[in-house]
């Protein structure tokens, strides 16, 4: 059940912890016969950490076979700690191998990613490979030129719009110091599809603040509609010194169909300044991107 699948999660951050709740664990232990896998692979880590390997190998004595990357994990985890030479590990090993996406080098998800690394690493560290040559590579990100800041879609776009309190645009050659400015983004989809995970990377320009605990948006009267119909998309904003990032949920979109947020930032500083672009992506799938390139900001004293 949902409830013993949390309390055997509990146990098991609990036991590695160095703070076991036995009391719990031999609860779930009496009813094992209705743990799912996972469940059984935590709590059997468990009781191994807490010096109980019997009531560990009974748990994974008919453990079934895999389902998720996150199974065979744990599963692989619990055996190299109960017993390194079962005869299970090569072939959890094998599944998760086999399940990684060769093309992007990864299981798809942050969780996931880690849930096998985690495992695939205890099973190298107890079997260490032969020694041989290894290769290590890396990709080096640096801030572009402005003539390589192009527009790109791919079945999104996204455009900013810098609007004053009133809801006109606002004049980016002529801002002035201290003004606060309402930022308008805008999704949309070229096709009909379901999306999930995307992220909103606005940079800021030196010259600009966010706005933390500033006016609310829905007391801005054109700001109302927009923002009461658009914001059940977002699942949370983050307002960092030099950004502003937007996470989504699951959401749909229909062809030339359009999501907005806002959020407000503020002229701090005077000076000419180059205007970062505005990009978005889907985390785990980043053929579905876009971006806006970059350009030009004066505010005035």
């Amino acid at each position: 059940s949902p409830t013993n699948d949390v309390s055997a999660y509990a146990c098991h951050t609990l036991a590695l912890a160095g703070f076991p709740d036995k009391d719990r664990m031999l609860r779930l232990y009496d009813e094992r016969a209705h743990l799912s896998l996972l469940a059984r692979a935590r709590l059997a880590r468990a009781f191994v950490k807490t010096g109980d390997p019997k009531r560990a190998a009974e748990l994974l004595a008919n453990a079934a076979a895999p389902a998720s990357v996150k199974e065979a994990a744990f599963l692989t985890l619990a055996l190299l700690e109960l017993d390194p030479s079962d005869a299970r590990l090569n072939g959890l090993v094998t599944y998760l191998i086999a399940h990684r996406d060769n093309a992007r080098f990864s299981w798809g998800t942050t969780e996931t990613n880690a849930h096998a690394l985690l495992a695939l690493g205890a099973y190298y560290r107890a079997f260490p490979p032969e020694k041989g040559r290894r290769f290590v590579c890396w990709r080096k990100l640096e801030l572009p030129d402005l003539a390589s800041c192009t527009n790109e879609t791919s079945q999104l776009s996204i455009t900013r719009t810098y609007r004053t309190s009133d809801g006109a645009v606002a004049d980016l050659a002529q801002v002035s110091r201290g003004e606060l400015l309402v930022v308008e983004l805008r999704l949309k989809s070229s096709v009909a599809r379901d999306y999930a995970d995307l992220v909103i990377e606005d940079l800021f320009p030196g010259a600009f603040e966010p706005v933390f605990g500033g006016l609310d948006l829905r007391g801005l009267p054109w700001v109302v509609a927009d923002h009461a119909a658009s914001r059940p998309w977002v699942m949370r904003t983050d307002a960092r010194d030099d950004r502003m990032l937007v996470f989504s949920k699951k959401f749909h979109l229909n062809a030339n169909e359009e999501v907005v947020c806002y959020y407000q930032v503020r002229a701090v500083s005077a000076g000419a300044y180059t205007l970062p672009g505005v990009a978005a992506e889907a985390m785990y799938q980043p053929e579905l991107r876009a971006r806006v390139g970059a350009g030009r900001l004066v505010v005035r004293d």
